[in-house]
């Protein structure tokens, strides 16, 4: 990886972070406030889920592709065999909340919207910026030789 690549990683992923607590501050209006930092927790939450999605979406070679379809399988086991059992409760609760605070959709909005950023960041970081480690190393010059 070169150092561009390096840099506008660093760059991204910190613009990434700064959107998302300016996100928890345009809703709540006060740092100091217990809401603000579950909000950011919820926002972090959301961007490590959306990493991991796009790390398991985005594999660099074909031993980390046949490792990724077990933890695929293992996640979609989980999901659709429990969670979809508890989710019912969830959603029930929450809908009941989000009608008598604002606050919790915009929750749900930040976490969304971080799960989705960190999607699309970290499989394009992994597909185009760190993918073929051939189209990232820098060219050199070819030397003139004569025989």
């Amino acid at each position: 990886m070169n150092r561009l690549n390096a840099l506008l990683s660093i760059a991204v992923i910190n613009g990434m972070y700064v959107l998302m607590v300016l996100g928890a501050y345009c809703t709540h209006q006060n740092i100091g406030d217990n809401g603000f930092w579950l909000t950011v927790v919820i926002g972090v939450f959301g961007v490590l889920c959306g990493w991991m999605l796009g790390v398991l979406s985005s594999p660099a070679d074909a031993r980390e592709s046949k490792s990724f379809k077990k933890y695929a399988g293992v996640i979609s086991a989980f999901l659709s065999g429990y969670l979809l059992t508890k989710i019912d409760g969830v959603i029930v609760e929450f809908s009941q909340d989000l009608l008598s605070n604002v606050a919790y959709g915009l929750r749900a909005i930040i976490f969304a919207s971080c799960l989705i950023s960190g999607v699309l960041i970290m499989y394009i970081l992994r597909a185009y910026l760190h993918g073929d480690e051939s189209a990232n190393k820098e060219v050199q010059p070819a030397q003139n030789r004569r025989d």
